[in-house]
């Protein structure tokens, strides 16, 4: 899964992928924000396999979920609110998503997925996710 190219900023990219990770593991309430914690670096580690950074770059970008994904956490917010929030990046940035965004999206939604809840939510989760993305 390599990071398409798009006129999106990586700092905007991997925020929004903060709040997407945060909705699909929120999503059903079954598993506690402290799990989510303990999770949170192999719900990430994807992102890391999946595209090219230098050390630098990593500051800049990845790390941006992670404090994302902090920020719901000690916050308490809902599965909700980080899907909703996921999906007005979608909206705001749609003229520039590409079908290769979408797919990154996709892709990166069915890995923490099927990390995370049975075979059946799964499958609302990724009918969600296309939903959002038009997909």
């Amino acid at each position: 899964m390599n990071q398409p190219e798009t006129k999106i900023s990586e700092i905007e990219l991997y925020r929004s992928l903060g709040y997407l990770i945060y909705a699909i593991a929120t999503y059903s309430n079954r598993i506690s924000k402290e799990r989510i914690k303990l999770l949170k670096n192999e719900l990430i580690s994807p992102l890391y396999t999946s595209i090219s950074i230098t050390q630098s770059d990593e500051s800049q970008t990845i790390s941006q979920t992670e404090l994302i994904l902090n920020w719901l956490i000690s916050h308490g917010l809902s599965s909700k609110f980080a899907i909703d929030s996921f999906s007005n990046f979608i909206k705001k940035k749609e003229a520039e998503i590409n079908p290769e965004l979408k797919e990154f999206f996709y892709s990166f939604s069915k890995e923490v997925a099927e990390k995370l809840h049975s075979h059946e939510d799964t499958e609302e989760i990724l009918q969600c996710v296309k939903k959002i993305l038009h997909y």
